[in-house]
């Protein structure tokens, strides 16, 4: 009998192990992805496209003003212009976007108001009114939460466009400086394995997902791609974006360097809500078995804990704890040390495990939802992403 519950066990630890390999992977998958990237950026030459960036507000926005001058201050470009648009002129933030333009006047600088998006989504409403403006061979979309650390960030972003293979290049996002439990929930369930999850598709040359938080492509193409207009009524429009790439026979690049997305001050329930919103929208979006094996990924920890209370006295019993929590606590530790620009990432490598607790849940209730909540409207989400207005607050 003890033979075969030690066969049992055996069996449970590799069911537990599988998804904790996966997380050493991660650090691996993005060195090799960073130095991929950093080949083909040599690759290139010196290609200075004039750019055109727009920035689509939110009505209000935590660090707003010092975002948006981190994007007013990008160097190195011949032909630089900057587009925020707002969809009200009375929203808070479109008052910050005034008075950055203000500050400096030396770039080209426009403020759109896009007005109600009619049960559209807002970003890509407002996107889509800023990209008319543009008139830079390349353009690029930031989102108003992301602040650039360095001078020339755009700069570098852009330059792989010059190989006419690359129809869209986008970074990972990195989450920075939380001061909140609500804060830190999200960056411990994003920054390492989304960037490791794209470094793995650019590495295989099948990238088909996007991160609207910063994006990056030639205007002659976006408009040769055909209408954008569906985009506005898809959740995860970035991917949605990515997949009208593909389509048109380019590939999308992914930047050696994340895109840092500052949102210190999130709540609990705004985290709830955001993490939700993702998890249903990659339910609908992606193929059921690459989500099934999603959430198996997530589920090492909660795996290992449940096998390490059922489980009788064994050797094995302490490994169902161990194994996946040293797996991730190794895997964020590394990632910190190497490439977080951010020195209180500390709590996030013994916040990981927490996520990872909570992962599976959040998983499971993404088979049971079909609405979100997103900027005071609630959307119902059909198959592909696409969604539905129900109700607003």
């Amino acid at each position: 009998m003890r033979g075969a519950a030690g066969m049992t066990e055996s069996l449970l630890l590799v069911l537990v192990s599988l998804p904790s390999l996966a997380s050493l992977l991660h650090p691996i998958l993005i060195a090799l992805a960073r130095r991929k990237w950093n080949r083909s950026a040599r690759r290139v030459g010196a290609w200075e496209p004039a750019v055109s960036v727009v920035v689509p507000l939110a009505p209000t926005e935590e660090h707003g003003a010092d975002n948006m001058r981190s994007v007013l201050r990008q160097g190195g470009l011949r032909d630089y212009q900057v587009v925020f648009v707002a969809e009200e002129r009375d929203h808070a933030s479109a008052a910050l976007a005034r008075a950055a333009a203000a500050a400096h006047p030396d770039v080209d600088t426009a403020i759109v108001y896009s007005g109600d998006p009619q049960g559209r989504l807002a970003k890509m409403h407002n996107l889509q009114a800023g990209l008319l403006l543009c008139r830079g061979e390349v353009v690029v979309f930031v989102d108003s939460d992301v602040g650039f650390l360095g001078h020339h960030d755009i700069r570098r972003l852009v330059r792989i466009l010059a190989d006419d293979r690359v129809g869209l290049v986008t970074a990972a996002p990195v989450y920075r400086a939380p001061r909140t439990l609500g804060g830190y929930l999200l960056a411990t369930m994003i920054n390492v394995d989304l960037w490791a999850y794209f470094s793995g598709l650019f590495l295989s040359g099948s990238m088909n997902v996007a991160n609207g938080a910063l994006l990056a492509a030639r205007g002659s193409f976006l408009a040769g791609i055909g209408d954008l207009d569906d985009l506005q009524q898809q959740l995860l429009n970035d991917t949605a974006l990515a997949r009208k790439v593909r389509a048109a026979g380019r590939l999308v690049a992914l930047s050696g360097v994340p895109v840092y997305v500052r949102t210190p001050s999130l709540t609990v329930s705004a985290w709830w809500r955001q993490v939700m919103r993702w998890h249903i929208g990659m339910r609908r979006v992606l193929p059921p078995v690459e989500y099934v094996l999603y959430g198996y990924h997530r589920s090492a920890m909660l795996l290992g804990t449940i096998c390490f209370l059922l489980a009788g006295p064994s050797p094995i019993r302490p490994w169902f704890l161990a194994v996946p929590a040293g797996a991730r606590l190794l895997s964020c530790a590394v990632l910190s040390l190497c490439w977080w620009r951010e020195r209180r990432a500390l709590p996030e490598v013994f916040l990981a495990v927490l996520t990872d607790l909570l992962s599976p849940g959040i998983w499971l209730l993404s088979w049971m939802q079909t609405t979100v909540q997103w900027r005071g409207r609630t959307y119902r989400i059909g198959k592909g992403g696409t969604t539905e207005e129900v109700h607003r607050a």
